[in-house]
């Protein structure tokens, strides 16, 4: 007689965060503590080889798919995204999957369906080279954990896996009895600096796991705009409506590049300082679609090749450049945008068997994120939630100045300048 496969519910978060820096706050909150890193120190190089790269530009075509995916369902609203929050989480859930279950993740993410190794090994190296910041005007911290419920376990070679590439953290708890979602939401909020407070509103006792990606980024722009420039100006929507927005305003020498159905200019962050300037290790670019492309459009003929040539293909121009204060958010769903990425078996008769020896399976994935820009930087938060349940320089001549006026529908995209991997990704409509 075949005994039916009886399910159990895991609960998987993963939580993403950027914020601006004024150079003001207490420095034991803004300078990451790398020793965390060290687990990491012996087997991750200081810079990525080729090989590596190549895995990075493997991510961001992922990124651009995912964002894709997003903008369709986003009903013509503002949205923010981290993809690489959203890898982290994938990442450690195949590492704990088998077969088709494992293979899908890894080939949406890039990686091809034998490509485990590579998305535990590109996680792991991004920790290390992006961790150590360039300034103390940047910060960005890496944490995984695993919250389980005391009458579940996870394989000893699951648990030494996940260390090894994710640092993750094991804790065992009774969720019948403690309040895990506090537990939870103080986690979260410690390892986001208090940006983000609360991620669950409860946790059924029937949950047998919660894994959790925190990542959290603080900067500020190496040249801060000028408040005083600040007006009052007029943004068409996506949708044609006109509304006035705050648009700052600057006009200095920019990386800048022009594709064939946008343009981008691309903004630093670091620290300057009279005429010494400190460039750190992350860029804000700004995609403004040329008149009469939409979003989508653009989406749609980026990946990560293309991103890489954009990025090659800036130069340094004299850019007048208007940039309205903005604000995006998202709470979204974000099972059908996976399963449109060829992420399938995980929603179904999934196979955990590396992770555990009981049978699980995702009910939901989603994430929530946020973003807010102004004169000094950006602050933004996202998180990630999957729940597995049961049943399955100028020159002489007069330079030439190029308008980038943000005053219509733009992409924006927070990325770590030594690997190119894109952190958040969004649009501003």
């Amino acid at each position: 007689m075949r005994m039916k496969r009886s399910y159990i519910a895991l609960l998987l978060i993963a939580v993403a965060l950027v914020s601006s820096c004024n150079g003001k706050d207490d420095p034991s909150k803004t300078n990451p503590d790398n020793s965390k890193y060290e687990f990491l120190s012996k087997d991750a190089p200081s810079a990525l080889t080729k090989a590596e790269l190549e895995n990075v530009a493997k991510v961001n075509d992922f990124a651009f798919d995912f964002a894709a995916g997003i903008d369709k369902s986003g009903q013509n609203k503002s949205y923010v995204c981290s993809p690489v929050s959203m890898a982290y989480l994938l990442g450690m859930l195949s590492n704990g999957a088998v077969g088709t279950t494992r293979s899908e993740i890894c080939s949406a993410l890039g990686f091809g369906e034998e490509g485990q190794q590579e998305l535990n090994e590109f996680c792991r190296d991004l920790m290390v080279v992006s961790a150590p910041a360039g300034n103390s005007d940047e910060v960005l911290e890496v944490a995984n954990t695993a919250v389980i419920n005391k009458d579940f376990s996870l394989l000893e070679s699951y648990k030494k896996s996940a260390k090894n590439y994710y640092d993750a953290d094991i804790c065992s708890k009774d969720f019948a009895s403690e309040n895990i979602a506090k537990y939870v939401n103080d986690w979260a909020s410690d390892k986001t600096h208090g940006r983000i407070k609360k991620l669950l509103e409860q946790v059924p006792p029937t949950m047998q796991a919660i894994f959790i990606n925190a990542l959290y980024f603080k900067a500020s722009w190496v040249d801060s705009f000028d408040k005083r420039s600040t007006k009052d100006e007029t943004f068409v929507a996506e949708s044609g409506v006109k509304r006035t927005e705050k648009m700052m305003y600057k006009r200095e020498y920019i990386p800048y590049a022009a594709g064939s159905n946008f343009s981008m200019v691309n903004l630093s962050f670091g620290h300057k300082k009279d005429s010494w300037i400190e460039a750190g290790n992350y860029n804000m670019a700004v995609l403004l679609p040329n008149p009469g492309v939409s979003i989508q459009d653009v989406l749609n003929g980026l990946d990560g090749a293309a991103w890489s040539n954009a990025m090659a293909a800036s130069s340094s121009s004299l850019v007048d450049l208007k940039l309205p204060r903005f604000e995006a958010e998202m709470d979204l769903n974000m099972n059908s945008v996976l399963k449109s990425l060829g992420i399938n078996r995980i929603f179904g008769d999934a196979d955990f068997s590396a992770m555990t020896e009981k049978p699980v399976f995702v009910d939901q994935i989603k994430q929530v994120a946020n973003i807010s820009v102004d004169e000094n930087g950006a602050e933004a938060a996202a998180a990630s939630v999957a729940i597995l349940a049961g049943s399955a320089g100028p020159g002489s001549e007069t330079p030439k100045i190029i308008e980038f006026h943000c005053d219509r529908p733009f992409i924006f995209a927070i990325t770590e300048q030594t690997t190119g991997a894109i952190l958040f990704l969004g649009s501003y409509k």
